[in-house]
């Protein structure tokens, strides 16, 4: 039933009570497998060791190979899904709420992956593993999963004897935080974190999948996913400053003292957010009471050597992560934010400013294969779209594009005909343009993203990537235009000025019907929010 499997593979099992994790781990289907058991509420138990987790976001986190969801786990089939895991087991619960509430969230993923093949699931069937008649599952397929970056190694080999594998590679590897007691680990209950270049991430998969044990790691590549979003795990520009620079600790290769503070503050808000334990300011979200770490006394002993104040909330941690270049971009953000709760209040909480009806379309290498850019221009202008400035990026201007644009992630599979090609930078001038200017509205362009995808994508995978909204554009600007958006700004105003003012009906019902068309998606998200804050 599973196929293409580690060598010795891996089955993480949220909520199962301690008699189902019993017959499970006596079934003939996972006699070879690694157990990683965790519970919301773990009861003391001599045979098994469960590990708690704290929050949903923790289920996507920790997924492995085959991830089985138990009881209030099974929420995450309504938000935060497991995509990395190559198979999930669903629970058949009729007497559980939880069950049929993540029963609607898989159907509703079931049916847009029906549509869209990126999203894909394969229901394999309904089995039990075990002789118990009520150990029923629904077993899912995810085709489009990432192999976890949960690894563990034997306690034959050891950390040590993994990261002089690491050495011996030739390769560019960090081990990314709390390494200052290497080879040995930093606490008991502890891993090993360890950023590698994407060359050596298959081979050491393979290497660690041949001598899995006790001892655990987490292993992240450069460009490689690392989240059910399908992004890296930091920006690959920010991936790559990390392992040309790094430093020897201990014999091993480690972060440089900087690169080790902003990259740990980047860990604690982009990944961790609340479990981190570390202050906010938003009064309505609670932080974890018990942290694995303690994270802000950790940052503020790395930042000491620097003299700086890098601040004690994550809101002030975010501004200094800004102000030193190390903040991802809003597009990146929201995609981490989906599983953030704090990220995605404080993002959302961002003050936007004057609706520009800004737009920064970018088109990949690919599309020039298959299209022309005289067709492109034709239909842009029938959406009604005015070029600000368009761009064929070549040389340098190229690579400052691939790496800060969309946080340098441009494909699931980092083929070449995805990366940046040019960048046309748009304004809605249409009538309706116009009034979402003047009475300050919310502007997205999905629609005409839409319709330009329609017309000119091939494959399943698009090659025309286009921002959200105008702060995302705003931030396009400032990375490859710097200094000229009060420039971009005239142009749309000297647009306006040229355009024939609206009665005050027309101006009223226009803004009842734009709100009333942008209701359902607004409801949409509002569920979507409300789904993500109860679980």
């Amino acid at each position: 039933m599973f196929d293409k499997l580690s060598k010795n593979p891996s089955i993480v099992v949220f909520d199962a009570s301690s008699k189902l994790l019993k017959r499970l781990k006596m079934t003939k289907e996972f006699e070879s497998f690694k157990f990683h058991p965790y519970s919301l509420n773990p009861k003391k138990n001599n045979d098994i060791d469960v590990l708690k987790y704290h929050e949903s976001e923790e289920v996507n986190q920790n997924s492995g190979e085959i991830t089985a969801l138990h009881k209030r786990s099974l929420l995450n089939g309504l938000a935060k899904y497991p995509y990395r895991s190559k198979y999930v087991l669903f629970k058949l619960s009729f007497f559980n709420i939880y069950f049929y509430l993540g029963l609607i969230g898989m159907l509703r993923r079931y049916i847009i992956g029906l549509a869209q093949e990126n999203n894909r699931l394969h229901i394999i069937g309904i089995k039990t593993f075990t002789k118990n008649i009520l150990d029923y599952y629904v077993v899912i397929k995810n085709p489009n999963s990432k192999f976890t970056n949960h690894f563990s190694i034997s306690s034959e080999i050891n950390y040590r004897g993994f990261l002089d594998y690491l050495n011996n590679s030739g390769k560019k590897y960090a081990v990314i935080r709390f390494f200052e007691k290497l080879p040995n680990r930093y606490r008991d209950g502890g891993d090993l974190d360890v950023l590698v270049e994407d060359e050596l991430f298959d081979t050491t998969s393979n290497f660690l999948s041949e001598n899995s044990g006790p001892e655990m790691i987490d292993m992240y590549s450069v460009t490689g996913p690392s989240n059910a979003q399908k992004i890296p795990y930091y920006t690959p520009y920010l991936a790559k400053k990390i392992l040309n620079e790094t430093v020897t600790h201990n014999g091993y290769s480690v972060p440089n003292p900087k690169h080790y503070l902003n990259s740990f503050i980047y860990h604690c808000l982009y990944h961790k957010g609340l479990t981190s334990g570390i202050p906010t300011k938003y009064k309505d979200l609670k932080i974890s009471n018990s942290p694995d770490n303690n994270y802000l006394l950790k940052i503020k002993e790395l930042s000491k050597p620097f003299n700086i104040d890098v601040g004690a909330t994550l809101e002030e941690l975010d501004k200094y992560m800004k102000s030193v270049g190390w903040r991802p971009h809003l597009d990146t953000l929201d995609l981490l934010s989906s599983n953030n709760k704090w990220l995605s209040k404080h993002v959302k909480a961002t003050n936007l400013g004057k609706e520009l009806c800004l737009v920064a379309c970018v088109l990949k290498k690919g599309f020039f294969e298959h299209n022309k850019i005289e067709e492109f221009e034709k239909k842009i202008k029938s959406l009604k779209f005015k070029a600000l400035n368009k761009e064929i990026l070549m040389g340098d201007r190229l690579q400052v594009a691939y790496n800060h644009l969309r946080g340098g992630n441009w494909s699931a599979t980092n083929e070449e005909q995805y990366s940046p090609q040019a960048v046309y930078l748009l304004v809605d001038e249409s009538n309706d343009g116009y009034l979402v200017r003047k009475n300050n509205l919310h502007y997205n362009p999905r629609s005409k993203k839409m319709a330009l995808r329609k017309e000119f994508d091939v494959g399943t995978q698009s090659h025309i990537h286009m921002t959200d909204n105008t702060y995302q554009s705003i931030e396009y600007v400032d990375v490859l235009y710097p200094g000229e958006l009060s420039k971009y700004k005239q142009m749309i105003q000297d647009i306006d000025i040229d355009t024939p003012e609206n009665s005050f009906l027309q101006n009223f019902l226009f803004i009842m019907r734009y709100k009333l068309k942008i209701l359902p998606r607004r409801i949409k998200e509002g569920l979507m929010e409300l789904f993500r804050s109860v679980i």
